[in-house]
């Protein structure tokens, strides 16, 4: 994982520093008896308003405003302090009443949504270029299409200069299936090997014949 940049570092520094002021706020309120959840509760209403203008950003592309690259570090920071942030305002990580749970939940789900988006968001573009074959999700039918295509044509080409037939009983049984749609979503997801292991599984008797 890339390190922070200049800016990112500042961002966290002066969440862990606001945090940190906010943290002795709390505590001194606590010590004087006054009610310091009512700072907490609006300072978090606020963070996840902000957070809620990433969303918007991200649909008004056209929009310059700043950097993409920033905007996504201050999502960072910004989440990452407004967890913080929920804890300290509740002062415990799972609430007893039906109500608070209720939030709670859903304000969990919002975080590992937003953790799994930024994994994923750092990940695939990984994945896609390792790969080398990059295709737009919207064209992915048409390119398995163009493929299926390109196969049958090479197994009737085979069938008809050579007048054996286990090529195309091999592409019936297997690759048929496997250019229906896509498939192994999961395994190409998480990087895993198994659609490959499959192929070869399945084509190691037939090459060995042919």
């Amino acid at each position: 994982m890339r390190p922070l940049s200049r800016e990112g570092a500042i961002l966290a520094l002066g969440a862990v520093a606001l945090f940190g002021a906010v943290a002795f706020h709390v505590r001194r309120g606590g010590l004087s008896f006054t009610d310091p959840e009512i700072l907490t509760g609006y300072l978090l209403f606020a963070v996840l308003l902000g957070l809620a203008l990433f969303a918007g950003r991200k649909r008004l592309p056209a929009i310059a405003v700043g950097r993409a690259s920033l905007w996504m570090t201050l999502h960072l920071v910004a989440g990452l302090f407004a967890l913080a942030l929920f804890w300290l305002h509740s002062g415990i990580l799972w609430p007893s009443g039906l109500y608070e749970q209720a939030l709670a939940a859903l304000f969990y789900f919002a975080v590992a949504t937003g953790v799994l988006g930024y994994l994923l968001q750092r990940a695939v573009p990984v994945r896609l270029t390792r790969s080398g074959y990059e295709v737009i999700y919207e064209r992915i039918p048409s390119e398995l299409a163009r493929l299926r295509a390109a196969a049958e044509e090479v197994v009737l080409t085979c069938v008809e200069e050579t007048g054996n037939e286990p090529l195309a009983q091999h592409y019936h049984e297997t690759l048929h299936w496997y250019f229906q749609k896509p498939r192994f979503f999961l395994s190409h997801a998480v990087g895993s090997m198994r659609a490959q292991h499959w192929l070869h599984h399945k084509s190691a008797a037939v090459e060995r014949y042919l």
